[in-house]
């Protein structure tokens, strides 16, 4: 399967990488796409998963942070201290890890646990909210070319 979202973390130090809503939203879109209900609408529309990767901040992250908006806070808030917690834990057992983690500054440290702590999230919110990714990432991208036809048509 292709994934579009695969690129870069911002702690290796490379460029061009994705924020960590922005992989989110691709994980979620790559993983609705595995559907064919899902996929078979975009087909409808001519559109193939490689149409949407340039879309994914403008049309599916917005998507993406909406529905989680729509979740509880406060659950949300305890699940996304448990996700970072289980991420961290195995990797500070690791040397190599530990090493690189002190050489890091702050912000590269943030930027590593949001990144990682998002994307784990993202793999257990599809996993109870697929049906309501499925009408969202839908809508998003309904609306997205309905505004695309009226800036045509203003053309």
């Amino acid at each position: 399967m292709r994934r579009i979202g695969a690129r870069p973390c911002p702690a290796s130090g490379q460029r061009g990488s994705m924020s960590a809503y922005t992989k989110a939203a691709s994980f979620i879109l790559d993983t609705l796409w595995e559907e064919d209900d899902f996929r078979s609408y975009f087909h409808l529309l001519d559109t193939e998963l490689t149409d949407l990767g340039p879309l994914i901040e403008i049309v599916f992250e917005p998507a993406y942070l909406g529905l989680k908006r729509t979740l509880d806070p406060n659950a949300l808030e305890m699940l996304e201290i448990q996700v970072a917690t289980d991420l961290l834990a195995p990797l500070q057992k690791q040397p190599n890890f530990r090493e690189m983690w002190v050489q890091w500054d702050e912000k590269t440290r943030e930027e590593f646990i949001a990144e990682q702590s998002e994307l784990q999230l993202a793999r257990l919110l599809i996993q109870v909210y697929d049906r309501q990714f499925d009408t969202a990432y839908r809508e998003a991208y309904a609306r997205y070319l309905a505004s695309q036809e009226t800036q045509h048509r203003r053309r």
